[in-house]
């Protein structure tokens, strides 16, 4: 993502709901609130039990529904996923969402600007809104720009993470292009209070520290009232290293790359009633700025408000209807000193009914539509460059969808068919399918799957070209895996990705303007390997990601070098594993190798930055944990990462004058967690 430049930075001020807004949604959750008396019977095909005590078949068969909203296993779902466990995420000492999404095949990072860390995925620049994250189905992307600042999902809170490696938008929308992340916590599901700390110091002296409270009811009777909270604080440097802009300028990112995370969620459900309230306070200090260091450190802020509330009503045994209301209301990028003024407030409200109607075991049909109204304003003493189209303080747009899908089980496969349809005030209409054939023998699986999915225009897209139109993606996709043994299972995915008209940020020095535009074709292809190991002793899982370019536009692009894409690995392999020494006691070796990265040094004598082929990179980590220790409930573990001081650093994946920003240092970490 690129942000607006020095002299065209803006200010948009908080927007207050009008009564009648209000009062209208407080009507509409008070009815869904009543609904909820009628009670809905919990399916029980979620809940995920003990990791470690499951086989390898069961691990295989366990249900999501993140692909079709029906409960199906990873290798019945009509998308490729990836479900990371949280007993996976605490056996590998994960100190933030980057140890666990690096264990993704596919997904890398690169660095954006001012301090901030972006998602890519399969070689694609993923973080203006080609990449959707939730949290506990709520979407986390910006309103402005569509990007995610990750950091700030507390890896504590996690019950499991599910992603989509693909495409999702026939059933998630615009933001859902390249792929989906969606974390759940834990919600109301364990009884009682459980506490979480962690500390950790790196070898140049950087300091991190987090501390998480969760409290649940426990789900003895999925007809009782089930509440849910939690509650986290952290802070830690982005790296204790230097950091060299473009110009040669160095500082010390110790002190200077604070990120500072507060959030609160808390949730109520009650037979088919659910309802979730986030609110989240993500802080970050920096001093890279644009690429030319600033002379002191600044602070910026980003406020997030997530709300919704929906009820499954059931319509008889077969069907399912669900209205849903939701609330997103984003403050990113607030900076006000002696650089820049930036305060903008973006809110979206949506309301979506959905209706499932399962026929039999054999035909399953999803449909839905979705009304969703985003504003805009901007405060007084923001610049008139950089006001709405129309030169207004503030903006209103509407957009609605239609989706469908149906789920056929014959006995030559699965296959599932679909389509969505959205209409914008602004950008107008689009339209996208998705197709797919699923097989499933007792040991092998194959899935064959065409789908086309969009990135719409964000706010500030639009503000910055009224004749934007969505970009569009066309992915084939196939997919076999076989399980050899009772423990060990490998599959490999065939991936061919193209983007039509990619929306492009551009910026003309000459003029001091920006703007944004759709750009000839980019696109890769390639395959992930993965493996599974699940034994008495433990388990391993052992994935290789390939992507070669096939369509590049410059600002992606590497000269010279027509297969790679600027930031990403050609090549990466993810080692998870965990291994029981007996009396709670695991050892949790981890580890990641990129090879073959390209990004630009600091400018030469001539002033032009550098292109460099960046050292391949191995990361490797170990964490060892007691589980009740000493007493029952409470849980230990100390651990080190990247052992062996590889030096990483997150690669600039377009060409704007940013240098690499370094990674941490080797860091040491200890975890305690007590269960009252």
């Amino acid at each position: 993502m690129k942000r607006i430049q020095k002299k065209l930075l803006t200010a948009v001020s908080f927007a207050k709901p009008k009564r009648s807004w209000l009062a209208s949604r407080c009507g509409w959750l008070l009815a869904l609130f009543l609904f909820a008396t009628v009670g809905a019977q919990a399916d029980e095909d979620f809940l995920f039990f003990e990791y470690e005590n499951l086989t390898l078949e069961q691990s295989l068969n366990l249900k999501t529904n993140v692909a079709t909203k029906s409960p199906a296993s990873p290798r019945e779902s009509p998308n490729i996923i990836t479900i990371i466990t949280r007993e996976e995420v605490q056996n590998s000492g994960a100190r933030d969402i980057f140890d666990v999404l690096r264990l993704v095949p596919g997904i890398e990072f690169g660095v954006d600007i001012q301090g901030i860390i972006g998602i890519g995925f399969r070689g694609i620049w993923g973080q203006e809104g080609k990449v959707l994250v939730m949290v506990d189905g709520q979407m986390l992307n910006d309103l402005g720009y569509a990007g995610t600042q990750i950091d700030r999902i507390p890896v504590a809170q996690i019950e499991r993470v599910e992603v989509i490696r693909g495409p999702g938008s026939v059933i998630y929308g615009g933001n859902a292009e390249l792929a989906v992340i969606n974390i759940l916590t834990r919600g109301a599901r364990e009884k009682g209070v459980q506490a979480t700390g962690l500390a950790g110091f790196s070898s140049n002296g950087g300091d991190r520290g987090a501390l998480d409270v969760h409290y649940g009811t426990g789900s003895e009777s999925p007809d009782s009232l089930h509440l849910s909270g939690a509650a986290h604080f952290s802070k830690t440097p982005r790296s204790d290293r230097h950091y060299t802009d473009s110009t040669g300028n160095a500082y010390s990112m110790k002190d200077n790359s604070d990120l500072t995370a507060k959030s609160a969620n808390i949730g109520i459900e009650k037979g088919g009633f659910h309802s979730r309230i986030i609110v989240d306070e993500f802080l970050t200090t920096q001093r890279d700025a644009f690429g030319v260091n600033q002379a002191s450190a600044t602070q910026i802020n980003s406020h997030l408000y997530l709300a919704e509330a929906a009820y499954d009503l059931k319509l008889g045994q077969h069907w399912t209807i669900t209205p849903r209301f939701n609330l997103n209301r984003h403050e990113p990028w607030n900076e006000h000193d002696d650089y820049f003024m930036y305060d903008k407030t973006y809110t979206r409200t949506g309301e979506t009914i959905t209706t499932q109607y399962e026929h039999s075991q054999r035909l399953t049909l999803l449909g839905g539509a979705e009304f969703q109204q985003d504003h805009a304003k901007v405060s007084e003493d923001t610049p008139d460059t950089a006001l709405w189209p129309g030169n207004q303080r503030h903006i209103n747009y509407d957009n609605q969808a239609y989706f469908a899908q149906g789920q056929v089980k014959l006995p030559m496969g699965t296959i599932v068919g679909g389509g969505r349809y959205e209409y914008h005030s602004a950008y107008k209409d689009s339209f996208v399918p998705r197709l797919a054939w699923t097989k499933l023998w007792e040991r092998l699986n194959i899935k064959a799957l065409y789908s086309q999915a969009f990135r719409t225009p964000s706010l500030e897209n639009i503000r910055l070209n009224t004749n934007i139109r969505p970009e569009k993606l066309t992915t084939y996709e196939v997919e076999t895996g076989y399980q050899f043994s009772d423990s060990l299972f490998a599959s490999i995915a065939l991936f061919d990705m193209t983007i039509r008209k990619p929306i492009i940020y551009h910026y003309d020095s000459l003029t001091s303007t920006e703007y944004y535009s759709n750009d000839d074709p980019t696109g890769t292809h390639g395959f992930e390997l993965t493996s599974r190991w699940k034994g008495r002793l433990g388990y391993a899982d052992l994935s290789y990601s390939f992507y070669s370019a096939t369509k590049r536009v410059p600002l992606y692009s590497v000269p010279g070098h027509s297969g790679s894409m600027l930031g990403w690995p050609t090549h990466k392999i993810a080692l998870n594993s965990n291994f029981n020494l007996g009396r709670g006691v695991s050892l949790n070796p981890s580890a990641i190798l990129l090879v073959k990265r390209y990004g630009y040094d600091p400018q030469d004598a001539s002033g032009n930055m550098t292109l460099r082929r960046y050292p391949t990179v191995f990361l490797l980590n170990f964490f060892i944990q007691k589980k009740d220790a000493f007493r029952k409930g409470l849980d230990i573990g100390i651990g080190v990462f990247d052992l062996l001081s590889s030096n990483y650093s997150y690669i600039q994946p377009y060409n704007s004058g940013h240098t690499p920003l370094p990674g941490g240092s080797r860091e040491f970490i200890s975890r305690v967690s007590y269960q009252f």
